[in-house]
């Protein structure tokens, strides 16, 4: 009897068939196709939270404070997000800051911001204390963006990793 061990995310599954019959020697590709197949799912959940936190971040109405920005060398009117509304867009930095990293098969970096674009991105996130020039304190409370991408996008996460392990499985 051959036994094949398939390791995917933290969940054991022990196939044994005699072999060697055509279905042992399809199971021994599993693994290959399963990275393969999660891979592919992290390229698809990628692409999905970034058009979330982007979709929220483009909704309107927000409904945080009215302030008259400089933008371009005019002054415009501007509607800033409320604590814990997805942020408001003025010059679209943060959305187009919008990262993610796909290390191996089984893991997805989500973010946004760095210090070049966006670097307010952690303190909109997590909220943060900021001192201004007249030595005043402000409090920004979080707005959560990128942890609502993931919530929105849980069901429709586990449902890509199922739908694409079918997919390589039947294939």
């Amino acid at each position: 009897m051959a036994i094949l061990r398939l390791q995917t995310g933290g969940t054991l599954v022990k196939i044994i068939k005699p072999s060697p019959d055509p279905i042992t020697q399809r199971v021994a590709g599993v693994g290959a196709l399963t990275k393969k197949s999660l891979r592919s799912a992290m390229f698809s959940i990628s692409r999905d939270l970034k058009k979330t936190a982007a979709d929220g971040i483009l909704e309107k109405p927000k409904h945080g404070n009215l302030y008259l920005v400089e933008l371009k060398g005019r002054l415009v009117k501007h509607r800033a997000s409320a604590p814990h509304e997805d942020p408001a867009e003025l010059t679209g930095a943060l959305r187009r800051s919008l990262k993610t990293n796909i290390i191996g098969s089984n893991e997805l970096e989500f973010g946004a911001g760095n210090e070049a674009h966006a670097p307010y991105a952690r303190a909109l996130e997590l909220g943060a204390l900021i001192r201004l020039r007249t030595g005043v304190t402000i409090r920004i409370e979080p707005r959560e963006f990128l942890k609502r991408s993931i919530r929105k996008n849980n069901r429709n996460i586990v449902a890509t990793i199922n739908k694409k392990l079918q997919e390589q499985l039947k294939g």
